[in-house]
């Protein structure tokens, strides 16, 4: 699913729940997203074409929504500003009484920018992580990333898996038809390759195809990693050298693990 695709269907719960919203975007990016949710019975201003018409608009449509009381009747101000915190910037906000009367996004970290890239591609969120730690990136970026990485179709098919954690658990501890599956197909070895340097950012050492050779690899990698993740203290220098999952994937090291 695209970045788009998911902010236009979270956008759109929003205001079913909510009769006005104001949709705040410092990055200025949802614009076009926004838009394209006006419909016969929802009304969107674009607020960043002129404060004055975009507030008398909006009134406008406000009042209608409250004379024609039909339910299904919303209104979606955007917004290219960042939403206003303190008391003070709520005042001075001329679009302030349709999120008091409604709803505004981002209501909470929950739906930050970054939050919401991670929601679209819950199995990608280490490295979506690592592009907003150089920037914000653009949709374009962020779809890459998505369309490069989150389909696995050997390894979802052979293992009746979806996430990366079902697949990485799969690896390590397989059941019957799993095994059997993944010894009689070997064509799942690179794409496991590929698999496992974009979820973990990690390459296999083993030049084996045995999978008992690959799980056993694998099982020691992700023990290691949560064991030196969790030390609080640096790790003694005779084991600095052995491979180590970065910090950022601690969430799917202890997801893995926790299945055991």
């Amino acid at each position: 699913m695209k970045i788009q695709d998911y902010l236009s269907q979270h956008i759109k719960k929003r205001l079913d729940d909510h009769k006005s919203l104001l949709i705040y975007d410092p990055e200025k990016l949802y614009c076009e997203v926004v838009m394209s949710l006006a419909s016969d019975t929802t009304t969107i201003i674009n607020g960043s074409a002129s404060t004055i018409l975009g507030r008398e608009a909006a009134m406008e449509t406000w009042c209608r929504m409250g004379e024609i009381d039909d339910p299904d009747l919303r209104l979606g101000v955007y917004l290219p500003i960042a939403k206003p915190t303190s008391e003070k910037e709520m005042q001075q906000n001329p679009y302030q009484i349709f999120a008091l009367a409604g709803g505004v996004l981002p209501d909470g970290d929950g739906e930050s920018y970054q939050a919401m890239c991670r929601k679209a591609a819950p199995d990608l969120a280490p490295q979506i992580d690592k592009l907003f730690e150089a920037g914000i990136p653009d949709f374009e970026t962020v779809n890459n990333l998505i369309g490069g990485g989150a389909n696995w179709p050997k390894l979802k098919t052979l293992l009746k898996a979806e996430s990366a954690t079902e697949i990485l658990t799969a690896i390590v501890a397989p059941t019957q038809k799993q095994e059997q599956a993944l010894t009689t197909d070997q064509t799942w070895i690179p794409e496991f390759k590929t698999f496992l340097s974009a979820v973990l950012d990690y390459s296999l050492k083993t030049k084996s195809t045995k999978l008992p050779t690959i799980s056993a690899e694998l099982w020691r990698f992700l023990l290691f990693s949560e064991f030196a993740i969790d030390l609080p203290q640096s790790l003694p220098e005779a084991l600095k050298d052995v491979p180590c999952a970065a910090n950022r994937f601690r969430s799917r090291l202890s997801k893995i693990t926790l299945t055991f």
